[in-house]
């Protein structure tokens, strides 16, 4: 289920904000800003973070040229779930990346096993 964060009305009148609005599906996000839009991988956003003010936060998006996109007027409750949101799809999709690596390699990471189980097997049936 899509998740969509975006500034307050309130944060929006009372900072210095493009209207912004950021989307995570799945593995991917949708970010929208300035009349652009921007689909990536949500691990592109793993450094993301937020700086909580007194009613709304700045976060600080991290863009692909080693500078940082600042998107401000979202309630600093919403900032620290979207933070929270990130890290935990990055922490899904490297945890799938694991897996799937495990998976990939199996058949030759256990070869030895196999390899001594038949020999093991082998001595046992002789010595019968």
């Amino acid at each position: 289920m899509p998740l969509t964060w975006r500034p307050s009305a309130a944060g929006k009148l009372f900072t210095p904000t493009i209207d912004w609005a950021l989307t995570l599906v799945d593995d991917r996000f949708v970010m929208q800003f300035g009349g652009k839009k921007l689909v990536g991988s949500v691990l592109s956003l793993e450094g993301l973070s937020a700086k909580p003010g007194i009613f709304w936060s700045t976060v600080s998006v991290p863009s692909g040229n080693g500078k940082v996109l600042p998107l401000d007027g979202i309630a600093n409750a919403a900032a620290q779930e979207l933070v929270s949101a990130v890290a935990s799809a990055v922490k899904s999709i490297r945890h799938q990346q694991h897996v799937a690596h495990l998976l990939k390699n199996f058949a030759t990471s256990n070869q030895p096993l196999v390899t001594w189980a038949r020999i093991a097997r082998d001595a046992w049936g002789a010595q019968l």
